[in-house]
C-alpha cells in the first residue's frame, strides 16, 4: 500500500466506528501484515485523550503504537538507538505541525466536560478535526516507516 492508501485506510476504519487510536493503530498493523485478536483491542482505552480524559490525542498515540508494531522490540537489547527513538521522531515531526498532541489543546474543548463534549457534538469536530488528525497521525507514521526503509512505497 502506499501512503494514501495507509491513510485513507485509517479513515475507512473511522468511518466504520473504530475510535481515533484504533483505526490508526489497525491501519499500520494492516500495512504490517498483522492480524491480531489484540488489535485494535489494546489500545481502545486510549481514545479520545486516554479514556475521554483529554490528554494525549489518540492518533498521537495509535500512531505511537503502530510504529512499536514495526521498531518496538520483544526482548532487552542493548544498542546506541533508543528503544523509544520512533516515538520521539514521530512527536517531533507532529509539533512541527502542531502545537500540542494534547486533545484538548488540537480541539479546543475538554471532552471530560460534559457541556463540552455538547460542543463538540454540535461542532461536528469528529469528522472536522479528529478525521484530519487520524489522516496526519497516519501519514507521519507512514512516511517514517518508509525512510527508515521497512516499507517500501508501493510493496
Amino acid at each position: 500500500m502506499n501512503r494514501e492508501e495507509v491513510v485513507e485506510q485509517a479513515i475507512g476504519y473511522a468511518d466504520q466506528g473504530f475510535l481515533c487510536v484504533e483505526s490508526v493503530l489497525k491501519s499500520l498493523a494492516d500495512l504490517k501484515g498483522l492480524d491480531s485478536e489484540y488489535i485494535p483491542g489494546i489500545a481502545s482505552g486510549l481514545a479520545a485523550g486516554v479514556a475521554r480524559n483529554s490528554q494525549i490525542c489518540g492518533a498521537v498515540s495509535g500512531a505511537i503504537l503502530g510504529l512499536g508494531l514495526w521498531f518496538g522490540r520483544s526482548t532487552p537489547v542493548a544498542g546506541d538507538r533508543k528503544p523509544y527513538w520512533y516515538s520521539r521522531l514521530f512527536l517531533d515531526r507532529w509539533m512541527g505541525l502542531h502545537p500540542s498532541c494534547n486533545c484538548t489543546e488540537l480541539l479546543g474543548v475538554d471532552l471530560d466536560d460534559p457541556e463540552e463534549y455538547k460542543v463538540f457534538d454540535s461542532e461536528n469536530m469528529w469528522e472536522n478535526k479528529c478525521k484530519m488528525y487520524i489522516r496526519e497521525a497516519t501519514g507521519l507514521a507512514y512516511d517514517i516507516l518508509v525512510e527508515e526503509g521497512v516499507h517500501s512505497v508501493g510493496a
